[in-house]
């Protein structure tokens, strides 16, 4: 675990419950916040201040809570449960995400977050 995290408050949106548990261990010397839906997220990042927030580029609405993201300048992690492709990679980037990984690489999800906020 990066311990540069340490008490790094950090939003994760995710529609899969496992994710967002695997996730939260992942990053267990961070602060988190979890939620599956966009109206939730929303509200916390309306509430909240985050180092980061981690979205699902397909689920939860995620490219619309990418531009609320980007509109409060924190920065954001897309996660996919598919292969990188080309055309989600650019609508990530373009949409203000600083990082765009498939899940099948959460296992290093520490070391892409502190690239992202340190």
């Amino acid at each position: 675990m990066n311990k540069m995290l340490s008490n790094k408050r950090i939003l994760i949106v995710d529609s899969e419950p496992d994710v967002l548990e695997s996730l939260e261990e992942l990053l267990d010397v961070s602060i988190i916040d979890t939620t599956s839906d966009f109206e939730t997220a929303k509200k916390m990042l309306e509430k909240k201040s985050y180092d980061a927030v981690i979205l699902d580029i397909m689920e939860a609405n995620g490219s619309g809570l990418l531009k609320l993201v980007r509109h409060k300048k924190i920065p954001a992690l897309m996660l996919t449960a598919y292969d990188i492709s080309a055309k989600y990679l650019a609508e990530s980037i373009q949409g203000g995400a600083y990082s765009y990984i498939p899940k099948y690489k959460m296992a290093d999800i520490d070391r892409y977050i502190a690239d992202i906020i340190l």
